[in-house]
């Protein structure tokens, strides 16, 4: 039973094609070699030690390092924008935001939502109200996105060999609208209460587009052995 336990999570850890001579040798060893010298319990805990050895050998790779941090990170920003985009579609009171905040809006600096206190001593509240759908659905943020995607694809397929330059090309179109955001409101001269659609262009697009690109930084470290090693 154990063994069985062990060679199902080695399969789930280790390239396909090394499954069948690693779960082999593995087997061979522990019934011919470590059974017949010890007793059950004892070998029992060798088993236990092998598999988690062989695991972590091919687990704690700087590529699946890579792809477990870009996940996380993709998840936190994803997570962090919902719940502001959630508070500030159902603020009242714009007055309960620093003048700091205000002047860094005006100036193009929208991130700075995320460091006000009131947002995140709200965040409890932020999923009572009903959901408004409509507010997810921003037609420029969607066309941007999904024409983003397809020139990804597209980049992707032409630089099979040069993934770097793919994942740069992800960074770029991820960044694009916040420094047209940044731009817009920097330079030109827009009364706050009609900067709300360049902030949902800026913010939406990058909601539309960070699981996708995290998608594709995954597949790309995945499928170039040499990249992150």
């Amino acid at each position: 039973m154990l063994l069985n336990g062990s060679k199902w999570l080695i399969n789930c850890c280790i390239p396909n094609h090394l499954v069948s001579d690693i779960c082999g040798d593995l087997e061979e060893e522990y019934t011919t070699l470590v059974l017949p010298k010890h007793r059950q319990s004892h070998a029992n805990i060798w088993l236990i030690q092998q598999t988690l050895s062989i695991c972590s050998h091919f687990i704690l790779t700087a590529k699946n390092l890579l792809s477990v941090f870009s996940t996380l990170v993709a998840t936190s920003l994803l997570f962090t924008m919902i719940v502001a985009i959630f508070w500030l579609s159902d603020l009242s009171d714009p007055n309960v935001l620093s003048a700091d905040f205000w002047q860094g809006w005006q100036a193009g600096n929208t991130y700075r939502v995320f460091f006000e206190p009131v947002l995140w001593n709200s965040v409890s509240k932020a999923f009572t109200h009903p959901i408004d759908w409509s507010l997810w659905f921003y037609q420029p943020a969607l066309i941007y996105a999904s024409v983003s995607l397809y020139l990804l694809h597209k980049i992707q397929a032409t630089t099979k060999h040069a993934p770097k330059k793919a994942l740069l090309a992800a960074l770029v179109i991820i960044f694009i609208p916040h420094l047209g955001g940044w731009g817009l409101l920097f330079f030109v001269d827009i009364p706050m209460n009609q900067s709300g659609p360049i902030a949902a262009f800026t913010w939406l697009s990058t909601l539309y587009l960070l699981l996708p690109i995290n998608y594709q930084v995954i597949n790309t470290l995945k499928t170039h052995e040499g990249y992150a090693s």
